[in-house]
């Protein structure tokens, strides 16, 4: 040993090894809480999802299905189907998990996709772009096995004009 070197306490030699460790942790809790905070932002986007269709379109959802009784449901439907081009979106970008809008709207997206396709097909001859996110959403969602004859939808949009006020 020179004269002029100092010997470092061998606890030190530990020290960069700690550092690591501590910031790989770090980087773990903050992944963890990062991610909560984003599943956490995504039920409250459901949830806000959620009272909409329940309540700020029951009176459009009445509404259409008066239509289809009628026979002029190409007139009412986009509305409704608005909502579930946004709901497509959200799937498509990440925002809402897929299984939870098929259980959440499954039923009610296979009927009104059902009875608005050719509707949204001519649309689509326009603006070839148009409803994009709903075909998206469609090709998803598991179908409603009993929404699948003309009997079916009938019953459904029976269903939906006597949505409780």
């Amino acid at each position: 040993m020179k004269p002029t070197e100092v010997k470092s306490p061998a606890w030190m030699m530990w020290l960069p090894l700690t550092a690591l460790i501590v910031s790989l942790a770090s980087l773990v809790f903050t992944g963890i809480g990062f991610f909560r905070q984003s599943r956490e932002s995504e039920l409250q986007l459901w949830n806000s999802l959620r009272k909409e269709f329940d309540y700020e379109l029951k009176q459009e959802r009445r509404v259409c299905a008066q239509a289809y009784s009628e026979g002029r449901l190409s007139e009412q439907y986009s509305n409704v189907m608005n909502f579930f081009d946004t709901i497509g979106f959200l799937v498509r970008t990440g925002r809402l998990d897929k299984e939870l809008v098929d259980d959440t709207w499954g039923y009610e997206f296979t009927g009104y996709f059902r009875a608005t396709k050719e509707f949204m097909l001519e649309d689509r001859k326009k603006d070839p772009r148009s409803w994009d996110d709903v075909f998206y959403l469609m090709q998803r969602l598991s179908v409603d096995p009993t929404l699948r004859t003309p009997d079916d939808l009938k019953a459904f949009f029976e269903d939906e004009k006597r949505l409780p006020n």
